[in-house]
């Protein structure tokens, strides 16, 4: 029976563009760091450092999850090549099996 894999791109394109939003979301976070944090730690090497290690994570997270939405988006595309190459599959077997029937 033709169409037993289904898979919807479209699930893991919006799961991608969430979070692609979500590390836009950080990116904002990070540059309101850069501007609030030196003023809540003080203008001394330990708040300096402080802010430094804040922007780290921050950036880091939003790497992660741009990364994770690049990941999603690339997985969608080749689980619908896979949905369709076993589609393609299953055709053929069924037209193989008509011919089969039709010889015997």
């Amino acid at each position: 029976m033709a169409g037993n894999l289904s898979v919807d791109p479209a699930g893991f394109g919006a799961l991608s563009a969430s979070l692609h939003g979500s590390a836009a979301t950080l990116h904002q976070q990070a540059a309101r760091l850069t501007t609030g944090t030196g003023a809540a730690y003080g203008e001394t090497d330990a708040g300096a450092e402080a802010e430094r290690e804040h922007q780290a994570l921050v950036w880091g997270m939003h790497d992660h999850l741009r990364d994770m939405g690049d990941l999603l988006a690339e997985s969608g595309t080749e689980a619908a090549r896979t949905a369709r190459r076993y589609d393609e599959a299953e055709q053929d077997r069924m037209r193989t099996a008509t011919v089969l029937a039709n010889a015997v």
